[in-house]
């Protein structure tokens, strides 16, 4: 076997193993959406909704346009489900794997394969990516286009032709339309891009004149200086007129390249100058970093209700963008004096939510998916930090430029960055560099390579900066304490799942003592509502809600438990919760509660949550409480446990479907493999019909219009039943 064999093979394995370890954190429960999240996903629904890019006469800014339309085409495609959404981002994620296998193979200084390899196997593992391969943000997308777009320069170095460098121009235009910080990039590029044909022409002509040079040298000795004076004027005469016949090879991949990017950010940006009767480029998010981070003297919120109040992004940005320099002028300094905190922010590592993927902001990431992000996140992000600087000293060994370049976009985009507005997550704009070049790094490690003191000496001037504040700054109080809660919460789950209840319940008591977190005490409250013990389990749920009182998880067990026991008025009031939207209630009920079987269920009077999912928040239609669907719905309902098993049962439901237009809509009912289709109209009805009796989820499907709150609505339900049938 070759080695070029081996090492395909080996990537093979790499791409498999990423794959692996993406799908099984994407597997886990549905994540709650935090940070942009939030944002993404509604305009992306608006966008498969026909309602355009309404969200932003509302928002604080403008965002550049490409994600939201690839999570838009996401969930076209996954039929709404924002789960299965997250597959083609799973998919890019895997793309970038390999995108970085291919950078590091033009960094490196050898024919060897190995840097390559151990960049892929870091990109593979790292917990980093491959939890933001099920995160609904931006991150993935950018990454994998710039990269590319780097991959085409890289070609372009060796091969030349104009393609390659259209195709950097539209993977770059493509990464600006994702994330507006591209553009500084830019200019560095067009630089670049035309130092490097001045070199190549250089190149060819030094070589040329070195042999001529050689033979003239010996007879020029032998003739009077003022002889040699005419000679060499005219030949700087002749040089410049070559160098005039080359300026068009010299420009032309630079204007190609500018030029591609104009014609992709183009659309976008004559779109808002219709739309908006002034013209923004991209985005507006600049103008809001300058006011919002620059020490307003406003709150965030007032900063939010000023915004929102103004309907055109143009005159939000304007008065944003007033409001910064109004602050900046009267406090010059404050430019000089943010850098320090901005250029930490950047490199530390926060106990945030999109760390993990959680179905909630206030739960504890799952005992092993903890301990692996210490090692393969935090430990591998230090590790990939620490030799990045190595790796890049070395790939400048090849003299091309090209690792130049490379380090031109990290040190512009950290330059932008501490003068504008950082955070942890912005390390993906650059994360696919460092990660290439600590590929270099160990595979110089493995090799035993001696490095002379210089160039120690360089990479610890350039990684220190970064380094220290990682470090320093580190959570090490919060890793002590996860890490303890952690192995006692898995130790308590694997006695309770082996029935040894005293031992779990010791393992839960000391993961609480660790660390009191709620689903400590939930997890204690968990295990004596299995064991019967009712009271104990009411204390413990009481004291989960107590430590979070708008933990969604402490109101939802603690009303499950209360309606189990018939204390209706009670449960109907743990189910608001403290400072909870009934939608976040609604949606972590069905995914996370497991509530008694019922056959009938009121809907929308309080005590429906965990029985239904894809419904929206209880409302008052022609004196009836009730619930309007989403376009996909389902019902939990299970047959009386009191009466014989029958093979079929009867499911009724009351129901309507109004229309702004009194149009009918179709209804698709399912169970199983089952399905029956009806027709609604805007008048309620109660429908019957035959379902199996297997399994308790029953799916309703209808088409949707959109409601002017932004809602998908498709049906309204009053309340559903399941009765049995007998031959």
């Amino acid at each position: 076997m070759t080695n070029s064999t081996k090492a395909s093979l080996l990537l093979a394995l790499i791409l498999v193993v990423a794959g692996a370890w993406r799908l099984l954190l994407w597997a886990q429960p549905l994540h709650y959406p935090a940070n942009d999240e939030l944002e993404y996903i509604q305009v992306a629904r608006d966008l498969v909704a026909g309602r355009g890019w309404s969200f932003y006469e509302s928002w604080r800014w403008l965002r550049a346009p490409l994600y939201p339309l690839w999570l838009a085409a996401s969930l076209w495609w996954a039929d709404g489900d924002l789960h299965r959404a997250a597959l083609p981002n799973l998919a890019l994620s895997l793309l970038l794997v390999l995108l970085i296998y291919r950078l590091a193979r033009e960094l490196s200084p050898t024919a060897s394969r190995r840097p390559a390899l151990i960049a892929a196997a870091l990109a593979a593992i790292l917990q980093t990516y491959a939890t933001f391969a099920s995160l609904y943000m931006s991150e993935t997308l950018f990454s994998t286009l710039f990269t590319a777009g780097l991959l085409c320069l890289a070609a372009w170095r060796r091969r030349g032709g104009l393609g390659l460098i259209i195709l950097a121009g539209l993977c770059f235009g493509l990464a600006c339309l994702t994330r507006s910080a591209a553009q500084i990039f830019l200019p560095l590029v067009a630089l670049w891009l035309i130092w490097w044909r001045v070199r190549q022409i250089q190149s060819k002509k030094l070589t040329e004149t070195a042999m001529n040079w050689r033979w003239s040298a010996g007879f020029s000795r032998l003739k009077p200086a003022l002889q040699r004076v005419p000679r060499r004027v005219e030949q700087f005469g002749a040089t410049f007129q070559t160098a005039s016949k080359a300026l068009v090879p010299i420009f032309m991949p630079a204007l190609v390249l500018m030029l591609t990017v104009v014609v992709v950010i183009a659309p976008w940006s004559l779109r808002n100058c219709r739309a908006y009767g002034a013209c923004i480029l991209i985005e507006t998010g600049g103008a809001y970093n300058l006011w919002a981070f620059y020490e307003p003297r406003e709150s965030l919120d007032e900063i939010h209700q000023i915004l929102e109040a103004i309907p055109n992004p143009v005159d939000r940005a304007s008065e944003a963008r007033m409001r910064g320099m109004e602050r900046l002028r009267e406090d010059p300094l404050m430019l000089l004096r943010r850098i320090p905190d901005q250029w930490n922010n950047l490199w530390l590592v926060k106990p945030i939510q999109d760390r993990f993927l959680l179905p909630n902001d206030y739960s504890d990431p799952p005992p092993i998916l903890f301990i692996t992000a210490l090692i393969l996140d935090d430990l591998l992000y230090l590790l990939i930090l620490a030799a990045a600087p190595f790796g890049l000293l070395l790939a400048l060994q090849r003299r091309d430029g090209f690792a130049l370049l490379l380090a031109l976009w990290v040190v512009a985009f950290c330059a932008a960055g501490v003068l504008t507005h950082t955070e942890g997550r912005y390390r993906h704009f650059f994360f696919m560099i460092l990660i290439a070049l600590a590929g270099l790094a160990y595979d110089t490690l493995l090799r035993r390579v001696r490095w002379s003191p210089l160039p120690v000496l360089l990479s610890l001037a350039l990684l220190l900066p970064a380094l220290l504040p990682a470090i320093y700054y580190y959570p090490w109080d919060w890793m002590q304490r996860g890490v303890v809660r952690s192995i006692q919460r898995e130790l308590g789950d694997r006695h309770a799942a082996a029935g040894r209840t005293e031992q779990a319940a010791q393992a839960y008591y000391a993961a609480v003592a660790a660390d009191p977190t709620p689903d400590g005490w939930l997890a204690l409250g968990n295990l004596a509502r299995r064991n019967g013990n009712l009271t104990a389990a009411e204390r413990y749920y009481r004291f989960a809600y107590t430590e979070r009182p708008p933990y969604v998880a402490s109101s939802a067990l603690l009303g499950d438990l209360l309606r189990e026991q018939g204390r209706d008025e009670e449960a109907r009031f743990a189910f608001r919760g403290t400072y909870l939207r009934e939608q976040q209630m609604i949606d972590w009920s069905y995914l996370m509660l497991t509530p008694a079987p019922r056959s009938y269920v009121d809907v929308g009077n309080g005590l429906d949550l965990g029985y239904l999912g894809g419904f929206y928040p209880a409302e008052v239609l022609d004196e009836v409480t009730s619930r309007w669907s989403s376009g996909r719905a389902s019902l939990r309902l299970s047959a009386p446990a009191s009466v014989p098993k029958a093979d079929r049962l009867i499911l009724q439901m009351h129901i309507a479907a109004p229309r702004p237009d009194a149009t009918p809509v179709p209804l698709e009912v399912c169970r199983a493999a089952h399905c029956t289709k009806i027709t609604l109209e805007a008048s309620w009805r109660t429908v019957s019909m035959l379902i199996p009796n297997e399994g308790d989820t029953i799916t309703l499907r209808s088409p949707t219009f959109s409601a002017p709150d932004r809602r998908d609505l498709g049906v309204i339900l009053d309340w559903a039943r399941l009765i049995p049938m007998y031959p």
